[in-house]
């Protein structure tokens, strides 16, 4: 595994000076690489990165991209201390909770709630989170299909399964949403998914969860996003009171599962240029 983050650190930073521009986890990498090191390198690339960041036309993009800012923003607020974080924070929440209405894939909805819960943080949660999660129990309650699988399409489950992306992306926002809630079943179901996603995508050979339907770019960020969510239900399994409480898979060792993901040659070999950042922030995680 790559798991020098001083050298992931300095790739996505070289990315930047070679005129990539910071994308949402390219900006939450480096915020997180300052508050750990406080290098002045990654301040210096930080300052104008936050300044184009704030300066895009959020509502002209995609309800995913927006997602993704959303959650670059929210981690940028403690850092950047600017009040005009705050206004586009609450611009974004806005937006995506009139998403959340129209968005009917799963994988994108789940990405659109996960913001929000996100956002609760750093706003006022009970303006954020009771409908937020009355929304995901919408999404899920349609979507899911006894035998842990998703539909794509929560507003018509019967026409599609769901994809490596819906489940993953689920999962993540179930996680969120025990966090905010501390409702166990939601921490159950979406180890449930990723047990339903390792037993349909899961490729021994590479190392790495593999999805014909999707790109090359699109399978990296998903095993990233994967290995995160693996992280967080190991450390709910190295918990004695959730163990207690919830039903879990026997014997499960999720550190383990990603680990071989972030140790995959299919996964490090695609973290290149400013989507370094997608794999550092897996890597930050699994150390977390």
């Amino acid at each position: 595994m790559a798991a020098d983050l001083d050298r992931l650190t300095d790739d996505v930073l070289r990315a930047l000076a070679n005129g990539a521009a910071a994308s949402p986890a390219a900006l939450s990498f480096l915020l997180a690489r300052y508050v750990a090191t406080g290098r002045a390198d990654v301040r210096g690339a930080l300052e104008p990165a936050l300044a184009a960041a704030l300066d895009r036309p959020f509502a002209s993009l995609a309800a995913g991209d927006r997602a993704a800012w959303l959650r670059a923003l929210v981690d940028a607020a403690p850092v950047a201390q600017d009040d005009r974080v705050l206004a586009a924070v609450d611009a974004l929440v806005a937006c995506l909770r009139r998403d959340w209405i129209e968005t009917t894939c799963v994988g994108t909805a789940a990405a659109v709630l996960d913001a929000c819960l996100a956002s609760a943080e750093i706003r006022d949660p009970r303006a954020i989170i009771p409908d937020t999660i009355d929304q995901l129990e919408r999404v899920v309650g349609a979507a899911y299909h006894p035998g842990d699988r998703l539909a794509h399409d929560w507003r018509a489950p019967a026409r599609r399964d769901g994809d490596l992306v819906d489940h993953v992306q689920c999962a993540a926002v179930l996680l969120a949403a025990y966090q905010a809630t501390a409702r166990i079943p939601y921490a159950m179901l979406a180890e449930e998914l990723m047990q339903y996603a390792r037993r349909t995508w899961w490729d021994d050979e590479a190392g790495a969860l593999t999805d014909a339907a999707g790109g090359h770019s699109r399978t990296f960020e998903v095993n990233c996003a994967a290995a995160r969510v693996w992280c967080w239900l190991a450390r709910l399994h190295a918990d004695d009171d959730y163990r207690r409480a919830a039903v879990v898979a026997p014997d499960a060792d999720y550190r383990l599962q990603a680990a071989r993901i972030l140790a995959s040659p299919p996964v490090e070999s695609a973290a290149t240029g400013v989507s370094v950042a997608v794999y550092g922030l897996a890597v930050t995680e699994y150390f977390r």
